[in-house]
């Protein structure tokens, strides 16, 4: 699911839940059993999206932002600065801000907080994020054997094969394919095997289309096919990693006025992700004694590149 290797995963870190069941009762199955006679169920959360995709979530609060936001910035360095910090955007002069909120991808950060925050900046470079890619098809429902009624699928590594997992996006929600038509999104890469997901568009393709004709019998060519390769992908929840959140929040504490979100902190979900944004705001607010003058940036993975905005509604 994380695209990880699961014999390196925290288990605790990525599902508390089920590490706490095996805690308490020595298995997981042993847990499960338990909790069924007793009329109980497995811990779970409900699926949840958007009609219109995630993008809907950034692009409302964009909306609501208004002028505050600002696309197209590359932030160079962020500094102290008399009463706050002064952040660097190259041609486009200095921002100051009393305080400053960090939500790139932990790379980024590294290299943004290195000289504000060596500490955090050092844990942050060590979380690795190996590159990832998507494969999305779409085919005629009579193209698939298979009813495709669950989520998806995931693949062990002892089964030699190259795609990860795929899932079934027009089974998990509506609107995702047109009638009588079915979407399929695979995954190739991360630590299981990263060199795989910088291979060339078609033949990721090639593999994908190879291996669900196996698993769900498609057949034919897919009506629609598109690839996205991330050069870098979901961060790594490796043994110690909440030991690592613990030094960088340490690390921030230290140094009052910059602050630290993203999906390496507390989960890649939707849910964990905008939690630890909500209680990051929260933070920002008691420094500042009130919601303003705040700069907030949004990376991607090639460059600190995004949107500065001040004061920090979000």
């Amino acid at each position: 699911m994380f695209a990880d290797d699961a014999s390196r995963t925290e288990l605790g870190f990525v599902m508390p839940a089920l590490a706490a069941m095996e805690h308490a009762h020595g298995s997981v199955i042993r847990a499960v059993l338990r909790a069924r006679l007793k009329g109980g169920r497995m811990p779970a959360r409900q699926l949840s999206s958007w009609r219109d995709g995630i993008g809907t979530l950034p692009n409302a609060l964009a909306l609501h932002l208004g002028g505050m936001v600002r696309t197209g910035v590359t932030v160079r360095r962020i500094v102290r600065a008399r009463h706050g910090f002064a952040i660097d955007t190259g041609e486009r002069g200095s921002i100051h801000a009393r305080a400053v909120v960090v939500a790139t991808q932990p790379h980024v950060a590294a290299h943004l907080l290195a000289s504000l925050v060596p500490g955090a900046a050092g844990e942050c470079a060590r979380i690795a994020a190996p590159p990832l890619a998507v494969v999305f098809l779409g085919y005629r429902r009579d193209q698939v054997a298979h009813p495709l009624d669950g989520l998806g699928y995931l693949t062990p590594g002892c089964e030699g094969r190259i795609v990860n997992g795929g899932l079934f996006c027009s089974s998990m929600f509506s609107g995702r394919a047109p009638a009588g038509h079915v979407a399929i999104a695979a995954y190739i890469g991360g630590a299981r095997a990263p060199d795989h997901a910088r291979l060339s568009t078609r033949t990721l393709i090639d593999i994908v289309r190879g291996e669900l004709a196996q698993l769900v019998g498609v057949r034919g060519d897919p009506v629609v096919a598109r690839v996205r390769q991330w050069p870098r992908g979901l961060p790594q929840f490796q043994r110690g990693h909440s030991l690592l959140v613990e030094r960088i929040e340490q690390a921030l504490c230290d140094t009052p006025g910059v602050f630290v979100t993203g999906n390496y902190l507390r989960g890649v979900s939707v849910g964990a992700c905008a939690d630890c944004a909500l209680d990051t705001a929260r933070r920002v607010g008691r420094h500042l004694g009130r919601a303003s003058e705040t700069a907030i940036w949004f990376g991607d993975a090639r460059t600190a590149t995004g949107a500065a905005a001040s004061p920090p509604q979000r």
